[in-house]
């Protein structure tokens, strides 16, 4: 049976009294589980993951979800936060059950396993999947930039399982296409980069674009992983301004000059016979002097 990875026939040949043989097919067809993992963007919407269960000819027996540490899940500590929908077989031999993963606690990556059991007329032994859902942030560096320059602004995104697919968009929301807008765009994707769980995106605002910035502009960065929705956040371009302002003066004011003078008293003693003071007077000045 480990070989049977498809339906596979069977044919029960019956010859009686002499009769001509004959012959009826037996079809088995094996049932498989299949689970695709998500990453989804921490704590921002709710999450569906699910189980397909194909090569079964009737409703799953029972369908049963646990999460990381094997607690079903309706009886976990989040089970406010979880939903199961069991679906139903929809006549072409397959069965998809759903779980739902509220956004409150998608902020760790996590685990969930599916428990089929299929209806005694397949094969009621329990067969299993499980589910990778694994969460990302999105950190954008905003920037404050010399206008008519080229500059590079990035987005990193922590905590993927695999590289993501990358889109910018403009401030008017419209997608950045670096094949046709060279002149002003360059995108780096990241992809060559990942690392650490790591990937950074740039993009490159060339000099002519950056010319006609003259006010904050906010760009988005998008992220897509492993089949999830699409995620978003936003870097904000904020141009550099040197304002300077004009004076006038009054041309009547006046300054006052004021000379520093030192004065000093040359003194006749007679020899070896009292101590004598002798001084320099300094005038003129606004401070002490050292």
């Amino acid at each position: 049976m480990s070989a049977i990875d498809a339906a596979k026939t069977y044919t029960c040949q019956v010859t009686s009294s002499g009769s001509p043989s004959s012959t009826d097919t037996v079809t088995v067809t094996p049932i498989v589980v299949t689970a695709v993992n998500k990453e989804v963007l921490s704590g921002t919407d709710d999450v569906v993951i699910s189980c397909q269960v194909t090569g079964i000819t009737a409703q799953l027996g029972t369908v049963k979800w646990t999460n990381s540490v094997g607690t079903d899940v309706f009886i976990s500590a989040d089970a406010a936060s979880l939903t199961v929908t069991d679906g139903s077989f929809d006549g072409s031999n397959s069965q998809t059950t759903i779980l739902t993963v509220a956004a409150e606690i998608t902020t760790a990556d996590a685990t969930y396993s599916c428990l089929i059991t299929p209806a005694a007329q397949d094969d009621a032994t329990e067969v299993s999947a499980s589910v990778a859902l694994n969460t990302y942030t999105i950190t954008p560096h905003d920037r404050s930039v010399t206008t008519g320059k080229a500059q590079d602004i990035s987005c990193t995104i922590s905590g993927l399982g695999s590289a993501a697919d990358i889109k910018w968009k403009d401030p008017n929301g419209a997608d950045i296409n670096p094949v046709t807008q060279t002149a002003d765009y360059a995108i780096d994707d990241g992809k060559s980069g990942f690392a650490a769980n790591t990937q950074v995106t740039k993009l490159t605002l060339k000099s002519g674009i950056m010319g006609a910035i003259d006010a904050a502009k906010t760009y988005t960065c998008q992220v897509t992983s492993s089949g999830s929705p699409s995620s978003t956040d936003t870097v904000t371009v904020t141009p550099i301004v040197v304002t300077a302002v004009n004076k006038e003066v009054s041309s009547t004011d006046t300054v006052t000059v004021t000379p520093i003078v030192v004065t000093a008293v040359n003194k006749e003693v007679l020899s070896g016979t009292d101590d004598v003071v002798i001084s320099c007077q300094v005038t003129g000045i606004t401070k002490i002097w050292n």
